[in-house]
Parts: structure tokens; sequence; C-alpha cells
């Protein structure tokens, strides 16, 4: 039995600096993505329950736009770009969209910002097929503030309930405390700038993520120009939030031109939040988070253990089951650009890749035989 060698040196996570936690250089319109209208503001969720996120974005012009996801939990792969899908309808312009289960019945509606305030779509489909239902405006006695607005809807206060928080063209962002139920929301008056949060300048588009893993919210708001993102790690709890002074593009995080439009879900199916934000131009610019990439010692697949990750040397792939064909191992870049191609001899469970000149970054592992199978995803470092 060969023994398994870790080579890189990770510090608990009790003492790593929250601001260490790196986000990979952003990468441009990727897995099918592409620009098609100014100021997209895109938001990831499953909506056809197949387990993977599949991504909505709304646009300078008022339409929404959806892509569906047809590749995998772990390699995304969007589909053709379609307008105003599952009945969704154009709204005043400047739409961003956010999809949340705000009634509880299983299926995500839609809430949406635009220069005429917020609106609400019902979802009267289900889970596997979404249709959405425009209810009249001001919902929920919402009354929206002056200028575009960027809904954001989180369990700020830990009572089981969404609560409202709606960015503004004024750069402050306005808190709604739900203080209805999970099922039947109520939407107390507009508060501004709550809980220490600040006036980012212009065009806020709040964004809620646990960041640091310490369950509470944190809250990042993109900006307008230069596109920055604005970083208020929560230091209360999570019954009672407090947001501690800002600090701006934290994570390796970058600017993306001009209004910053960020969402956070879990792209590539590694367990921690990939920061995706939308800009004036109508671009989709992705920030993989590699934290949880970064501390592991091994990647753990269906079809294979990778082990070390991240490797320096050398790089082993052993399969849960030998080889009964003649196949093919390659490792493919982020963009997809084949980086080598191995023989995997038949009847072997295991492969040892020397790094040869393999340059730092993400990696893809796919065994090419009958079929094209991914394995898993590791770092060169």
């Amino acid at each position: 039995m060969k023994s398994i060698v870790t080579l890189w040196f990770i510090l608990p996570l009790s003492i790593i600096s929250v601001y260490s936690q790196p986000f990979q250089e952003a990468a441009i319109n990727p897995y099918g993505l592409i620009t098609e209208g100014a100021r997209s503001s895109p938001a990831l969720i499953d909506i056809d329950n197949d387990e993977d996120l599949d991504l909505f974005t709304g646009y300078q012009n008022g339409n929404f736009g959806f892509y569906e996801n047809i590749g995998d939990p772990g390699l995304p792969n969007f589909g053709v770009l379609q307008i105003n899908f599952f009945g969704l309808t154009s709204l005043a312009d400047n739409t961003t969209p956010f999809p949340v289960d705000l009634d509880n019945d299983g299926d995500y509606d839609m809430f949406a910002g635009s220069s005429s305030g917020v609106r609400y779509f019902e979802n009267t489909g289900n889970t596997n097929v979404a249709s959405y239902d425009l209810q009249p405006v001001n919902p929920f006695g919402i009354i929206s503030p002056t200028g575009i607005s960027k809904p954001a809807l989180v369990d700020i206060d830990s009572d089981n309930d969404m609560d409202l928080f709606i960015g503004a063209s004024d750069g402050n962002t306005y808190y709604y405390e739900n203080t209805g139920t999970a099922n039947n929301p109520s939407f107390a008056a507009q508060f501004e700038n709550p809980f220490g949060i600040t006036d980012i300048g212009e065009r806020a588009a709040p964004a809620f993520v646990d960041i640091d893993e310490d369950l509470d919210m944190d809250l990042f708001i993109g900006s307008q120009s230069p596109g920055e993102f604005f970083f208020f790690e929560n230091i209360g709890t999570v019954n009672a939030p407090s947001f501690d002074t800002a600090v701006i593009n934290p994570f390796n995080l970058d600017n993306v031109g001009q209004d910053a439009k960020p969402f956070f879900a879990d792209l590539d199916n590694d367990t921690d939040s990939d920061l995706i934000s939308g800009n004036a131009l109508g671009e989709f610019y992705y920030f993989q988070n590699l934290f949880t990439i970064l501390g592991s010692t091994s990647v753990e697949t269906k079809l294979a253990t990778i082990y070390p990750n991240p490797f320096v040397e050398s790089v082993t792939i052993k399969l849960h089951r030998s080889l009964e064909e003649s196949s093919k191992l390659t490792i493919r870049s982020i963009d997809g650009r084949l980086i080598r191609s191995v023989d995997f001899p038949i009847g072997s469970d295991e492969l040892v890749i020397d790094r040869g000149a393999i340059a730092n970054g993400i990696y893809f592992i796919f065994l090419e035989d009958s079929d094209s199978r991914f394995l898993g995803k590791v770092v060169a470092h």
C-alpha cells in the first residue's frame, strides 16, 4: 500500500485571518455564459431540482435572462440564454432578480428590483417546473427606496423567516424586518443602514454569505464605480447582527468595472461559497473560492480519490475499481484547455502523474474511455 504524503501545510481555521481566504482571479463569462445586454445581475438557484445551479440574470432593458445548467454539479455548463422564461415578464428597467422561497412551499419565488421598486413573482408551479405569476405593486406593503432597487433576502435575526434588504441608487441599504412568519411574510417599515452598515457611495447591491463560517451572515455590497466590493464582517451573533467597518475588495477580490452585482453560491460543488457578479457591460465575473480546496489533503469523488491536494511535485489518482478497457487520463485547465493526456493501463486502479511543466492553478481531471467522466478538481501549487 502506498502511503499518502501531504505536501501542503494548512493552519487550523481558528487561527487563519478571515481576510486570508483566497478567491481565484476572476474568469469572465465562464461555463458558456455570454454578454447579452447591459447591467447584468446574476442569481444562482437549482430551479429544476436536478442538483445543479441554474442562473437567472436581470438586464438594463428590464428583461430577465435564464441559463439552464446542463453540466454536472461540480462542472457547470450553461445552455442557451432564454429571455423572460417561466412566465417572468419584463419590468421597467435595470432588473435585479433574487430567487427565494418566500411562502415556505418548497419552490423558489422571485423577488426582483428595478428602477420602479421591487416586484414579486409567486411561483405557482413546483420544484421541477417553475411558473411565475407577477403580483401587484408594493408587495407585502413594501415601499421601495427611490431609484434602482437591488433586493437580498436572508434570515438575519435567526427567527426562521426571511428578512429583506434593498440596496438603493443613493448608496444606502434599507432593511425591512419580516414580522410575519415563514409561511406568511409581513415586512415592517424600512430602516436605513441598520446594524452598522454604511453608505457605500452609489448603487448599493447587497449579498449575504457566511464567509468566515462562524454561523452568522456577513455582508458584501457591490458599488457602481469602479465596481468595488465592500465587505462588512458580522461581529455580532446569529440573533443580533453587528457589522464591522467596511473593507474594500478583501480575499483577493478585484473591481469588475462598473455596477458590481454580487451573488454567492457553491457553483463548483466543493462546499464553499463562490462569487459571481454582473457589471455595467453585461459581463459575468466569476471568483472561485479556493478555501475548501486549499484546506484539503485529498479529493474524494464517486469514481476516485485524488491526492495530495494541492499537489506540488506529483498527483496520484486512485480509482475505486480497476479499469477493464483502454483509457486515457486527461488534465484540463479551468477554461477547458487540454494540459496533459496519459494512458491509464488496463487492469490498473492507480496512476501517479509527475507535475512537469504544469503551472500553478486549478485543474479538472477526467477519465476518457468510451465516455468522458469527471474525476475531480485539484490545485497545482
